[in-house]
């Protein structure tokens, strides 16, 4: 699902930032374009969960990957007005809602789990925060999703997408490889010991020195805005 979440977007929000000038009617079809392939890509692991599940011998999580597929759309509502965020270089804000989002991921599970919901405390510890993100963010963005599409927008973008999608793919199955083999010869339970691991290891790059960069960038003295 991870997977199929990064390839929604083929690499669309990147044009947004990147691109000299946009117009709404660029945000408008990057929105549309990514919701429709959410919304495809929800119905797919909706109707395949099954074999999904038996592809990793976990009856359980048949129903767990339904309710999960409700992040390809609520990742719509929250990438989108990020990339806009990006655009003006307005990191602190960002910043802001994804460490809040983390917390309460963390926050969350942890008060669930102690509750006695089991993986279930996964699950809604992952779907709450980003719908409580993607509210902030659009509020804070004040941007208000319209279903408008044109294909020239859409060409525009297209070129420096294309490359951004095809690195994003190189990046997540370097990464995430590992997690499938695991989950489906040793099983979930050592997967999530696995998974959860790794992600603590890769904390300091991800949390602090990423942040560390953008930063540096900003503030560097050859930096200038045309």
């Amino acid at each position: 699902m991870y997977y199929a979440n990064s390839i929604t977007n083929l690499g669309l929000n990147q044009a947004l930032v990147q691109k000299d000038r946009i117009a709404s009617i660029h945000v408008n079809s990057v929105f549309s374009v990514d919701l429709a392939v959410s919304f495809f890509m929800a119905i797919f692991f909706i109707i395949f969960s099954k074999d999904i599940a038996g592809f990793f011998n976990s009856p359980k999580s048949d129903l767990v990957i339904k309710i999960m597929s409700l992040t390809f759309l609520l990742t719509t509502f929250y990438e989108l007005p990020s990339a806009l965020l990006r655009r003006e270089m307005n990191f602190k804000v960002t910043s802001i809602v994804d460490t809040c989002r983390e917390s309460m991921i963390f926050i969350i599970t942890l008060i669930l789990a102690y509750s006695g919901f089991g993986y279930w405390a996964i699950v809604w510890g992952t779907i709450i925060p980003l719908f409580l993100g993607s509210v902030c963010l659009c509020m804070v963005t004040r941007w208000a999703p319209k279903l408008q599409f044109q294909l020239s927008a859409i060409r525009e973008l297209y070129d420096f997408g294309l490359w951004s999608f095809l690195r994003g793919q190189l990046y997540f199955f370097g990464g995430r490889l590992d997690r499938l083999l695991a989950g489906k010869f040793f099983g979930p339970s050592v997967l999530g010991v696995y998974d959860k691991a790794k992600s603590f290891a890769q904390l300091p790059n991800e949390n602090v020195t990423w942040q560390l960069n953008i930063v540096f960038f900003l503030h560097s003295p050859d930096y200038r805005i045309a």
